[in-house]
């Protein structure tokens, strides 16, 4: 049996996603060695805000927690790493991959 996954759960689900991710990166300014670790596990839960809720709902939660990373975040490094490098790579996986499906 399927379950229906409405707007509410979606909603709610990005912003849990986004939260932990905020809260990660907070994390990763405290524990030297997560500095590297807390983008890229904060990406993946972006990833799977894609495959859950829609590339729409991912595309918002990355911007809610880019903004919020860069403004709140002491350490900027974790923050444009985030920002610029990992959750682009992430999101556009979904896309890409169905398009190199088609090429092969």
């Amino acid at each position: 049996m399927k379950k229906r996954k409405s707007k509410s759960w979606s909603m709610a689900y990005c912003g849990m996603a986004a939260a932990l991710c905020v809260a990660l990166m907070l994390l990763g300014t405290i524990i030297p060695i997560a500095m590297f670790i807390a983008p890229a596990v904060a990406s993946f839960l972006i990833a799977t805000v894609c495959m859950e809720c829609g590339i729409t709902m991912a595309w918002t939660a990355y911007a809610a927690v880019s903004l919020l990373g860069l403004l709140f975040v002491p350490d900027k490094e974790i923050a444009l790493i985030f920002t610029v490098l990992l959750v682009v790579v992430a999101i556009l996986y979904k896309k890409l991959s169905k398009r190199w499906e088609n090429i092969v």
